[in-house]
């Protein structure tokens, strides 16, 4: 590949802007600062059709590349972005909650910020600012459906409406036996919430109720729906569960308090599951009659707090390894860390917006990958 002087590569790079055309043999595969300075500068100001020559050009380069550092700077700058969380938006950079509407991302923190970004129009809006405060404001669950979104922290409900733009919180009693919540479903117009004590909240907009479970099952987390009359959940101490639609629990196999804490449960319920567990690591589920064989699977990761279904992958966001790739047919695992470009191994969420992965890093902002990325050798 031909080298070039600086003034060379300035003279280039300028031709490129004005003419909007280029060829791989015109750029170096080390000037990669210059090349993310115009991708950062193409995608801020939504010059669409000079990003996507630019893309064309690098990929041309991936292509031809065989330095595994240079193939390695080139793949980040062609599938990965950093999208930063602004200051006056957020008073806490701990995503504690991600969700996915169409092209909009919702999240909150720690601290209770709640705000959302647009994926297509690259711009933000704030709903709640959170502050310093001696209540439990972390933001635990974020579910959208057709008309609203529902949000859930330790001792409340906020829910926007699509149809007025406008966002509330209802007046949920405490209940000592039925408090934090800790995730939810929806159900109808209103939610079915997993609780950090002991029993099930059923929330609508009007009313609110408590739905004892008849087994003393504590920490409830709604996982998957296994079909229209079963659900799969968990506990932080008790493992996997199935929920009839009454709401009686039974064990998801006779195995399955070994796997506790679980974050995501992905893939066909009528035959294999993968589960990530949060301490636990990875589990195989497979189907035996209506309970399933639970499997521990090797992987360097304990700390799951996530997880995504692609086309062709699983992946799982994790405390201290980063982004957990597992291909769906093989079970083979890789994963995304400092080194492929990433600003931390800390992620605290996940979503997926075909055809991106988003992931909140712990104090670094959200990061959007290209599901190519994982077909790129």
């Amino acid at each position: 590949m031909n080298k070039f002087s600086f003034l060379s590569i300035f003279l280039i790079l300028l031709s490129f802007q004005t003419t909007l055309y280029c060829s791989a043999d015109d750029f170096s595969a080390a000037d990669f600062s210059a090349n993310e300075e115009l991708l950062l500068k193409y995608r801020i100001n939504g010059d669409y059709l000079k990003e996507s020559n630019l893309r064309t050009v690098l990929e041309e380069l991936l292509f031809s590349e065989t330095d595994p550092l240079s193939r390695t700077a080139l793949k980040r700058l062609l599938y990965q972005e950093l999208i930063e969380l602004p200051d006056d938006i957020f008073f806490d950079k701990h995503i504690s909650a991600l969700a996915a509407d169409g092209d909009d991302l919702w999240m909150g923190s720690r601290s209770g910020d709640i705000a959302r970004y647009s994926l297509s129009e690259k711009s933000w809006k704030s709903f709640i600012r959170g502050q310093d405060s001696l209540a439990i404001k972390t933001m635990q669950t974020i579910l959208p459906d057709h008309e609203r979104i529902w949000f859930l922290s330790y001792g409340s409900v906020g829910v926007y409406s699509k149809r007025h733009s406008r966002l509330i919180y209802l007046d949920i009693p405490d209940e000592k036996d039925y408090r934090g919540l800790q995730s939810g479903i929806v159900v109808g117009t209103g939610l079915i919430t997993g609780t950090q004590s002991r029993g099930l909240r059923r929330i609508r907009l009007d009313s609110q109720s408590v739905l004892p479970l008849a087994s003393d099952l504590r920490n409830v987390t709604f996982l998957q729906a296994l079909d229209d009359q079963r659900i799969l959940a968990g506990s932080e101490e008790d493992g996997l569960f199935i929920l009839d639609r009454s709401f009686n629990a039974s064990a998801a196999g006779q195995n399955s308090r070994q796997l506790s804490a679980a974050r995501a449960v992905l893939g066909d319920s009528r035959s294999r599951m993968i589960a990530g567990s949060y301490g636990g690591g990875l589990y195989k589920l497979v189907r035996q009659g209506d309970k399933y064989d639970i499997v521990l699977l090797n992987s360097r990761t304990r700390w799951i707090t996530g997880g995504v279904e692609l086309p062709e992958h699983f992946c799982f966001s994790t405390l201290g390894q980063g982004l957990l790739v597992m291909e769906k047919e093989s079970l083979e695992i890789s994963y995304l860390g400092i080194s492929e470009g990433l600003g931390g191994l800390d992620m605290s969420s996940i979503a997926y917006v075909e055809p991106y992965i988003i992931c909140a890093v712990q104090e670094q902002g959200l990061v959007k990958i290209h599901e190519d990325l994982f077909r790129t050798p």
